[in-house]
């Protein structure tokens, strides 16, 4: 007669430690914002006075930010990414705090928030942090339909 495996605490308390380690590894080796302020991006600041001037042509991506948040920073840093490969775009960035008109007539309603229009009408919304490549993919949907 065979002698069958039995799954012993220790067992589990192995398993559970090796998770967390990997999890830690995939962490420390994803690549994070290099960044610490919005204001170090190529996204240009925009005001309630001249959102409709500066979004009326083209794709613009606009993105909602409050001063104080880490995840408005790595959002805006995937935005410099995307901005470097499509030079015809336009990438601006409001503070809603500061400028909370537009913030309404599009119901932001947290942030970061995303907004995409193309000849100045809404075509995408995003709500949180979006890797660059998913920001390429959503790019390159719009411009398909034309």
């Amino acid at each position: 007669m065979k002698k069958m495996f039995k799954i012993k605490p220790i067992h589990c308390v192995g398993a559970f430690i090796a998770i967390i380690l990997s999890m830690y590894m995939v962490d420390s080796f994803t690549p994070k914002a290099s960044i610490k302020s919005i204001h170090e991006t190529s996204l240009l600041e925009v005001d309630d006075r001249v959102f409709g001037d500066k979004t009326g042509s083209g794709i613009s991506y606009v993105l909602f930010y409050s001063e104080d948040s880490e995840k408005c920073t790595e959002m805006a840093y995937n935005l410099d990414q995307l901005s470097k490969k499509e030079s015809g775009s336009h990438f601006y960035c409001m503070n809603v705090s500061k400028d909370q008109a537009q913030a309404l007539a599009h119901q932001v309603s947290g942030v970061p928030y995303t907004l995409i229009l193309k000849d100045g009408k809404p075509v995408e919304k995003v709500l949180g942090i979006v890797p660059v490549s998913n920001l390429r993919m959503i790019h390159e949907r719009i411009n398909k339909k034309d």
